[in-house]
């Protein structure tokens, strides 16, 4: 279902969206060029996570629908960013750059998080940023662990480490009181660790010149928008989002809409977006 419900509005992204950009070398944040990270990853375990996505994006949805994404690894460039973009009339392209995946801050799960963020750029759903344009950033992040990040990590959990693996009082409780089955709560778990990590980055990176506080679980952003903010919202609230995507009980095999916010998403209780960027024109 999902690939025949994204084709008209895939079809609409293709046509509108100009093309954008990879990696440079021109950029506020850099981390120079190593054969591993100072997050312990290295050239292949990119590779290795980028197909993990393609085995679920490409493959399952893209190749049907006669488009094609490709996910490139700029392990070579110093920049610490990720990007999404057209490149042609039927093709889409995502960038990792090399002082990304380098990135100290960042885990494995934290960088497939980051993935799905563009991924959702494409297929997350409303609200968009402009009528037949690409999705919102809070959207994107909300689909990114609502959706993707599930359907791309399932596979991989392994259940020993549900208890093997020293997780946060919080995250447990969090997780275990929405979920009932023991791999939906493992999956909880890796979900709003990597949530964390990227927030921290995020805060690292856009956040601590502005002197705002590091984001935790236990500081949600109470601030509330009069109307939906498209761009990027503070660490914080992308925390809440990312946290709110993993807590969410509806499957990620539940279609989102591009015309009704709250198709296959969860519009209230703790898996709701929240209303630091999130302001739908009714309540559910």
């Amino acid at each position: 279902m999902l690939k025949m419900t994204l084709f008209p509005f895939i079809y609409l992204y293709f046509f509108f969206v100009s093309a954008g950009f990879s990696c440079t070398e021109d950029s506020n944040q850099s981390i120079p060029i190593e054969v591993r990270g100072e997050n312990g990853i290295d050239f292949n375990d990119v590779q290795s996570l980028i197909e993990q996505v393609k085995d679920i994006y490409t493959w399952e949805i893209f190749d049907t629908l006669g488009l094609k994404l490709e996910i490139k690894n700029f392990w070579s460039s110093t920049e610490v960013n990720a990007s999404s973009h057209k490149t042609a009339e039927h093709s889409f392209e995502v960038n990792l750059c090399g002082g990304l995946t380098r990135y100290r801050l960042l885990t494995k799960e934290a960088l497939i998080l980051i993935l799905c963020h563009e991924i959702g750029h494409l297929m997350g759903g409303a609200p968009l940023k402009h009528p037949n344009t690409h999705v919102s950033e809070g959207q994107s992040d909300y689909f990114a662990s609502l959706k993707c990040f599930r359907k791309v990590y399932r596979p991989s959990l392994n259940l020993d480490e549900l208890d093997s693996i020293t997780y946060p009082h919080f995250v447990i409780q969090k997780c275990d009181q929405q979920f009932t089955n023991i791999s939906d709560r493992l999956l909880c778990r890796k979900n709003m660790m990597a949530s964390l990590q990227v927030a921290h980055y995020l805060h690292q990176v856009q956040d601590v010149h502005l002197q705002r506080a590091r984001p935790e679980f236990s500081t949600p952003d109470h601030h509330q928008v009069g109307h939906t903010e498209t761009e990027y919202a503070n660490s914080q609230c992308r925390l809440d989002t990312h946290v709110a995507g993993a807590l969410c009980e509806r499957s990620e095999d539940e279609d989102v809409s591009f015309t009704n916010v709250f198709l296959g998403t969860c519009p209230s209780g703790a898996g709701a977006r929240p209303r630091c960027w999130f302001k739908p024109e009714f309540d559910y």
